[in-house]
């Protein structure tokens, strides 16, 4: 739960989900967390693209059915704009201001490039001094975050994000 898998908090829920499909699995999860397939960036990409299947009515389910397997307090990673939402001209140019995204804390990366041999688009480039993501090409799967071995990966709210909320 939370920054998960690599700096969450576990949670035993006391199930094993397993399939063929990743997105398929992904589905079942992002419906077991109370939240849409569409929503999560990387399976919004996948489902924009054509792989796999995120329609449940497709997917077999074994053992208990998804509605008594049912997180309803799952903790959510502070994530807080969706790619469903972001079709409108407007919401495309306001789209960065509105976005968390992950940046790289150059004072704790301990430079094992990690991140940038996880990253699957190859948006995270090397300087002198650390590791940079690339925001333009970013598409915020997290994977540099779940690689990090010294937690150096944080997320970081954009400036409207942050007026909204009420933040500083």
């Amino acid at each position: 739960e939370g920054k998960g898998p690599g700096f969450g908090d576990p949670r035993k829920v006391g199930l094993i989900i397993a399939g063929t499909d990743a997105l398929a699995v992904d589905a079942v999860i992002s419906k077991l967390i109370g939240v849409p397939p569409e929503h999560y960036p990387l399976l919004h990409t996948a489902l924009t693209d054509g792989f796999g299947t995120a329609d449940l009515n497709d997917i077999v389910v074994r053992g208990k059915s998804l509605s008594e397997a049912a997180i309803t307090d799952f903790s959510l990673p502070p994530l807080n704009t969706q790619p469903g939402m972001l079709r409108t001209a407007l919401m495309r140019i306001l789209k960065g201001p509105l976005t968390t995204r992950p940046f790289i804390d150059k004072y704790t990366c301990l430079q094992c490039g990690n991140c940038s041999k996880a990253c699957p688009v190859h948006c995270i480039i090397s300087h002198e001094d650390g590791f940079e993501i690339t925001k333009r090409e970013c598409i915020r799967c997290l994977c540099c975050m779940e690689v990090c071995p010294n937690g150096a990966v944080d997320l970081k709210d954009g400036f409207l994000l942050k007026l909204f909320q009420g933040k500083k």
